[in-house]
C-alpha cells in the first residue's frame, strides 16, 4: 500500500484531540476505480483511539501500523490470500 498523508498527521498534531482509527476490508468488495462490486460482508472496526501528544512522525507510524494490521486480519477473516 502507499505510505499515508502526512496531513492527517498535522490534523492530529494541531487540533489536539484523540485520534479514532478505523480499519476495513471494503477494498475486497468495492475497488477503488470501476463500478464492479464483488459479494461479501464489508466490515468496519473502530480501534483504539490515540491519545493526543504524539511528535507526527511517531504518530503516523502508529496509525500506519495499527489500521493496516488490524485491515490485514480483517481481510484474512474474509478470506483474503495475499
Amino acid at each position: 500500500s502507499e505510505p499515508y498523508k502526512v496531513g492527517t498527521g498535522l490534523l492530529y498534531d494541531q487540533l489536539g484531540q484523540p485520534c479514532y482509527p478505523v480499519a476495513t476490508n471494503v477494498g475486497l468488495f468495492w475497488p477503488k476505480h470501476g463500478i464492479l462490486r464483488k459479494p461479501g460482508l464489508a466490515v468496519v472496526e473502530f480501534l483504539p483511539p490515540i491519545a493526543p501528544g504524539l511528535p507526527v512522525a511517531a504518530f503516523m507510524a502508529r496509525l500506519e501500523s495499527e489500521v493496516e494490521t488490524a485491515s490485514d486480519r480483517l481481510m484474512a477473516e474474509a478470506g483474503f490470500k495475499a
